[in-house]
């Protein structure tokens, strides 16, 4: 299956930027501070992907603030045996695939 994460700051703003047009099975969106992973829709995204499935995002940003939470949010995907995608800065992490420069892109 194929999912797309998208996250606002405040229920004030809209989502309609990340990803238009994307067709997927399923959207999660939170309108939350990415301070912390204490966000339900990313929770319950977490919770859902399965071995196979993939994760668009529209940037790093939307999914985190604090490269301690992306590192461990995308190795969590990793693990699971998922995909994610994060179409702006063009990175792909997989199962069994590892890319010493998409790493060195994801800690910049």
């Amino acid at each position: 299956m194929e999912f797309i994460y998208r996250r606002v700051s405040t229920t004030d703003q809209k989502t309609d930027r990340q990803l238009p047009g994307l067709t997927v099975d399923r959207e999660f969106e939170d309108k939350l501070s990415g301070k912390d992973l204490n966000r339900p829709q990313l929770q319950s995204l977490l919770g859902t992907i399965r071995a196979g499935d993939v994760i668009h995002v529209h940037e790093l940003s939307r999914l985190g603030r604090s490269l301690k939470d992306l590192l461990e949010i995308v190795e969590n995907v990793v693990n699971t045996g998922a995909s994610i995608i994060f179409h702006k800065e063009n990175l792909r992490f997989e199962p069994n695939k590892s890319d010493p420069f998409q790493q060195l892109m994801l800690n910049l």
